[in-house]
């Protein structure tokens, strides 16, 4: 939990107090942003433009308690328009070729994923958000947070199942 008297510090200009809540998050924002995006030189431009933003907007936050949901929001901005702006290489092209088959084949599962999908999993699953502080990151209804979670499982089940089965069946 980010100390409130930071953000405030920092919001009234206070650039010794940015700079220690960015090096708090920073590995949260890089871990995330990797797992949307999966190239470094994409992960280090989002992040960079991540960070300028929030420094211009942290004025304009209104409650110092959701600085690290405000935070993801801006990351989850800034991703968005990155993809509409390039096309990212499928994680499955990044793994190193020594990964495990199970590790490849989910990748290669997340990967088909339609990104609101994928951007619910990586929340819940890698940043270990709750679906009600996914939704305010997200700016989504919870109950809509659920549903991309719940469709995300069960079309991970079926891709993981039909790959698993065409593998079985290749080996046979």
């Amino acid at each position: 939990m980010v100390p409130r008297n930071q953000v405030k510090a920092a919001q009234q200009g206070d650039e010794a107090a940015f700079t220690t809540l960015i090096t708090e998050y920073q590995p949260i924002l890089y871990n995330t942003a990797w797992r949307l995006l999966r190239n470094e030189a994409d992960v280090a431009d989002v992040l960079q433009e991540t960070i300028l933003r929030a420094w211009q907007k942290l004025p304009q936050l209104r409650e110092p308690r959701y600085f690290n949901t405000w935070l993801y929001r801006i990351l989850i901005n800034e991703v968005q328009r990155f993809r509409r702006n390039t096309t990212a290489a499928p994680l499955s092209e990044t793994l190193p070729a020594t990964a495990p088959p199970d590790q490849q084949a989910l990748i290669a599962a997340i990967d088909q994923l339609p990104h609101e999908l994928q951007e619910a999993l990586v929340f819940y699953y890698y940043v270990g958000l709750k679906t009600k502080e996914i939704a305010l990151v997200l700016d989504q209804p919870a109950a809509t947070v659920r549903t991309h979670l719940r469709r995300a499982r069960a079309q991970l089940k079926t891709l993981l199942t039909t790959e698993e089965g065409a593998v079985h069946h290749d080996q046979a």
